[in-house]
């Protein structure tokens, strides 16, 4: 999912470059002139980022364990059947 929006992103940066050019001379004006909030708000998505890393990984393990404990359920039932 991560991986799908990176790609996408990059796609439309780079097929639009002056757009991209656009969003970095803000980024750097606002670094410039209010570099405590921007530091603030980088500090905030990469918190956020971390958070949806964790979640994201512990869906994963989840679904894995669901998925693990379904195919020894029905290979219980197939014994069960078979005897």
């Amino acid at each position: 999912m991560l991986e799908e929006q990176l790609q996408n992103t990059l796609v439309l940066l780079q097929s639009h470059p002056a757009l991209g050019i656009a969003a970095l001379a803000l980024l750097g004006v606002l670094f410039f002139t209010r570099p405590q909030e921007m530091f603030k708000l980088v500090g905030f998505c990469l918190f956020l980022a971390l958070v949806f890393y964790v979640l994201f990984l512990l869906i994963d393990t989840l679904s894995s364990g669901s998925q693990q404990k379904d195919t020894m359920v029905n290979k219980s039932r197939r014994v069960i059947e078979e005897q």
